[in-house]
Parts: C-alpha cells; sequence; structure tokens
C-alpha cells in the first residue's frame, strides 16, 4: 500500500516567476503597506520603482537593496499633479514601460483625486501593455467613506482602455495588518484575478 503525501491546508504556492520582468510603480514605499508590496513584487521577480515622498531616499528601501533586489526609489509625492507627473517620468527615463501602479493614498476625496490623476499620468506608459493592472490602495478610519471610493473604481474601469484592470482596496487602518493588505493587492495585480474588474475589496 503506497503510503499517501499529505499537505497541510495553509501551504501557500507561489512562483518567483510571477511578476518576473514587470515593471511596477508604487506611490509610495514610506507607507507601510506600500513598502509591504513592494518588497513581495521585488522578491517576485518585479522591477520596482517606489515614490518616496519624504526624500527618505535609499533608507526606505534597506530591506529590497540588501536583498539584492531590483529597486529604486524617485523623489516625490504622487499625491500632487507635479509629483505624480515626476514619478511617470521617473519610470518613462529608467523603463520606457510600466505594467503594475499601486496607489497608496488617503481615503477621502483628496486622495481619490490623487489615485486618479498618478493614473492620468502613467496611463501613457500602460497603455502599450498587454496586461496593464492597477490597484488602488486607500486607507481609512472605518469603512463609513467606502462609497465614494467604489464609485470612483467603477467609473475608472469604465473610462479607461479595456485591457487595462483597475480595483481598489480599502482597508481600516487600526485592524488591518499591512502584510495582508499587500497580499490582497498582489492578487489584483496577479493573473489569478483576470475577472475582477472595478470591484472595491474592504479589509475591516
Amino acid at each position: 500500500m503506497r503510503a499517501g503525501i499529505r499537505y497541510s491546508l495553509n501551504v501557500q504556492v507561489t512562483s518567483i516567476h510571477a511578476f518576473a520582468e514587470k515593471v511596477s510603480l508604487i506611490t509610495n514605499g514610506n507607507d507601510p503597506v506600500g513598502r509591504a508590496a513592494a518588497l513581495q513584487l521585488a522578491l517576485q521577480g518585479s522591477y520596482v520603482i517606489v515614490g518616496d515622498p519624504g526624500g527618505e531616499g535609499a533608507n526606505g528601501l534597506d530591506d529590497l537593496l540588501d536583498m539584492g533586489t531590483l529597486a529604486s526609489a524617485i523623489n516625490a509625492d504622487g499625491a500632487s499633479a507635479e509629483g505624480a507627473k515626476a514619478l511617470a517620468a521617473g519610470v518613462d527615463e529608467k523603463f520606457e514601460r510600466l505594467d503594475l501602479l499601486v496607489n497608496v493614498f488617503s481615503g477621502d476625496d483628496d486622495g481619490i483625486a490623487a489615485a486618479e490623476g498618478m493614473i492620468t499620468a502613467a496611463s501613457g506608459l500602460m497603455e502599450p501593455r498587454p496586461k496593464a493592472r492597477i490597484v488602488n490602495v486607500y486607507r481609512l478610519a472605518d469603512m463609513s467613506g467606502v462609497e465614494p471610493i467604489e464609485a470612483a473604481t467603477v467609473r475608472l474601469r469604465a473610462e479607461l482602455p479595456a485591457h487595462f484592470q483597475v480595483n481598489s482596496v480599502a482597508y481600516v487602518t487600526d485592524t488591518a495588518a499591512p502584510d495582508d493588505v499587500a497580499r490582497v493587492v498582489l492578487f489584483l495585480l496577479s493573473g489569478e484575478s483576470k475577472a475582477i474588474r472595478g470591484e472595491t475589496v474592504k479589509i475591516r
């Protein structure tokens, strides 16, 4: 009788090639969720550029650089129109393309507007890419402010080219662990989520 092989139910099978040679932009690498998403993307083979609003330079990338990943920072704040243009210009100068965009902003009207401005600034780099994916990550004190986020996400889905995939993650800052939020972001950036478009995932 052949012995069976048992697998633990919590085993996660991931491939380091899932994001190989994809160019990713994280608008705020100093934010805990942005930093976690950047780290996970880099470990899975992506070229990662992070926005560095505070001008901390390499200090915001120590973990990535210590692991030998392909990461760099741009001293710009994607929350402003000038910062969004600077981030897009930095990606253009280095790679001339962008596959994955992760906007990390507050969940108020200013944050929603900032995400849309960043998408506008980066869309020219993303449009030629066959699998352009965008995830907007919004910080909320509670879920009472999620409706404008959901409406904006649905509208973006309708306005962007058909091959763009755009979704949002809204999370409550006091209860959601940054690494857990980042894992949801990576799922939405992956091919496994290709049927999910214009949706807002709520993490309480």
